[in-house]
């Protein structure tokens, strides 16, 4: 690697917005950076489908070697804060200068493969065929659903976005359902005749309550990984009336689409119990964002990246993340996919950071597994 020409170009990359459905500056950066090296390139408008101003970009580099071809994916979106970043390397480690994320989930994924193109040009270093494909929508889990992979020839997809040690490959990752429940009762004046109405609010409230108590041993996980997070709860507003409508987000994410899809149903009735209770009535909307991913262990990929840890004189350790990315979706319509960490630690709060020996160990496990 080249070591200041991949942390210029990172930090340049870092300091481009791209929290997720704005991710257009990014995208034509990639178009733009491979366009210039005369690379067959294409973008698409899955996007717009979503609200998205960004492209996926799909990259693709013909290869010298007789081995089967790979597609090399990272995502271009950030969570939120990641406006205005700025970049400090210090001591080995690259973070965040202000109250921002860092943003290198996934910017080091990206900048691993654009740095991994350089070398092997420079070099005249013999690859296999490889694809190169730059998703957006990846922290909404959006991009890679929308996404056409027609245009992917290949069997295989490694995935650039691993948070921890590049010892670490991933075996499986958790799948995520999210559900809406939508709480509705009957709007009064607080003050004359309160009691007509029925309180959306203390509905909702309710059936939070009874929704922790009837999975209070997922809390510490089931033997499936399984977990409920009540992540949002709004209604109501300041003023003398008895609120009408309140919603309550819970997401769900296990290693079980089984386990998954049975809590919902309990969930529901729990709900709609509670509405009842009151007097009003509650609707429960699941969405299924992704399945959960288990790794084909006995598949070339994941075979050859444990080698290519080894090459490193690392020993791999197997890791069944909660974390969920476009591995799953991937996963899910057919690909083969593998991945590791990539020496990036706290993502998705301020105190991100990223270890560039650990990123340099990855990048170089990275190339083993384009190369050999």
């Amino acid at each position: 690697m080249n070591e200041k020409r991949f942390l210029d170009r990172l930090m340049e990359m870092i300091a481009i917005d791209s929290p997720s459905l704005m991710e257009k500056p990014m995208s034509e950066y990639l178009i733009k950076h491979f366009k210039e090296r005369g690379l067959e390139v294409s973008a698409d408008d899955s996007g717009r489908e979503y609200g998205s101003s960004g492209q996926n970009v799909l990259v693709h580099i013909p290869g010298s070697l007789s081995l089967p071809p790979i597609c090399f994916n990272a995502h271009m979106d950030t969570v939120e804060p990641g406006r205005g970043i700025e970049a400090v390397f210090e001591e080995g480690r690259l973070r965040s200068a202000g109250d921002t994320i860092l943003g290198a989930d996934d910017k080091a994924g990206i900048a691993m493969l654009l740095e991994a193109y350089e070398e092997l040009r420079e070099k005249g270093i013999p690859h296999r065929e490889m694809y190169f494909l730059f998703t957006i929508g990846e922290e909404i889990m959006r991009g890679a659903d929308h996404y056409d992979t027609s245009g992917i020839l290949a069997k295989y997809m490694f995935i650039l976005d691993g948070a921890g040690a590049p010892k670490y490959l991933c075996r499986a990752s958790k799948g995520k359902m999210f559900l809406k429940c939508r709480f509705h009762g009957k709007s009064a004046h607080a003050g004359v005749d309160l009691h007509e109405g029925i309180n959306a609010v203390c509905m909702a409230s309710d059936g939070v309550v009874s929704i922790m108590e009837k999975t209070a041993g997922l809390r510490k996980e089931t033997a499936l990984g399984t977990t409920l997070n009540v992540s949002s709860i709004r209604g109501g507003e300041d003023g003398p009336t008895v609120p009408s409508y309140a919603e309550v987000t819970i997401e769900l994410r296990s290693f079980s689409q089984e386990e998954m899809e049975e809590l919902s149903k309990i969930i529901k009735k729990e709900v709609c119990m509670s509405a009842e209770k009151y007097g009003g009535k509650a609707f429960v909307e699941a969405e299924s964002v992704c399945r959960p991913y288990h790794a084909q262990t006995e598949e070339y990929l994941y075979k050859r990246t444990g080698e290519a840890i080894i090459n490193e004189g690392l020993d791999p350790v197997e890791v069944m993340t909660g974390g969920s990315s476009d591995g799953n979706i991937f996963g899910e319509r057919g690909f083969v996919c593998s991945g590791l960490g990539i020496g990036i630690y706290n993502v998705h709060t301020t105190e991100e950071y990223m270890e560039l020996e650990e990123t340099k160990a990855a990048y170089r496990i990275m190339l083993d597994i384009m190369t050999r």
